[in-house]
């Protein structure tokens, strides 16, 4: 990953930026995450509900919800992630930078609350660092 992090265009600085701060941006990512697959299953639920009796809504939205986030949000994403990850990183650094801006005062609040437990717990303050120095 150095290389991608070693020129200066635009997107490498902008990735550079956000893996000078491995826990903001862990934080962002999962604050991004749930934001979206709780509107996604909200959405959802209402499409089903208008087509789908009441007993069965609930379950044919969280199959239907469960399937959509698996493929689309985890095994895809990650497993094309693994093998393209220096171009890749790149290509989202820019978008990941932007969702951290507008979601900055929630990643700001989730971001402290954890530090905060993570220390009261006697966890480490640094966990993500050592991801970034392979």
């Amino acid at each position: 990953m150095e290389t991608a992090t070693e020129d200066s265009t635009k997107d490498s600085r902008t990735l550079q930026q956000l893996r000078s701060n491995p826990h903001r941006l862990l934080v962002t990512l999962l604050v991004g995450n749930n934001l979206v697959n709780i509107a996604i299953t909200s959405i959802v639920t209402l499409l089903v509900a208008r087509f789908i009796p009441p007993g069965f809504t609930v379950v044919v939205a969280t199959l239907s919800v469960s399937v959509l986030i698996l493929v689309f949000g985890e095994i895809v994403p990650k497993s094309y992630g693994l093998g393209h990850a220096e171009s890749w990183s790149l290509r989202v650094a820019r978008p990941i930078s932007y969702v951290e801006r507008a979601l900055g005062p929630l990643v700001a609040l989730f971001d402290i609350i954890t530090r905060w437990l993570t220390t009261l717990i006697g966890g480490d303050q640094q966990i993500e660092k050592p991801y970034l120095d392979e």
